[in-house]
């Protein structure tokens, strides 16, 4: 079982791509499994704010493994807000059953 519980936030002004995002997105690691942050593969349809509450909950049972290759699967929930100066706030909440989980080791050592 594993549990992260993460939050941020940012001072003075900043721009438009200093603002935080909660969202499965390719260059972010603020991961609210369940919600997008591209739409037609452009940036925005996730809620950006210069404060951010995320927390990401799994419980994964290994399936399938061998030297090389892990299979795991598990039930997750993810959930998470963010918040701006303006007073505006987006809270959201994914889940899922069953969520897949695959690794490989690498060969160099």
């Amino acid at each position: 079982m594993q549990t992260r519980i993460r939050a941020g936030g940012t001072a003075g002004k900043v721009t438009i791509d200093e603002l935080f995002q909660l969202g499965v997105e390719r260059d972010n690691d603020l991961w609210l499994r369940g919600h997008t942050g591209t739409s037609d593969g452009r940036k925005g349809a996730a809620p950006l704010g210069r404060r951010y509450f995320l927390v990401n909950w799994e419980m994964d049972k290994n399936i399938y493994r061998n030297g090389f290759f892990t299979l795991k699967l598990g039930p997750f929930l993810d959930s998470g807000a963010v918040a701006d100066s303006s007073g505006s706030s987006v809270r959201s909440a994914g889940s899922g059953i069953p969520a897949f989980n695959a690794s490989c080791k690498s060969l160099a050592a």
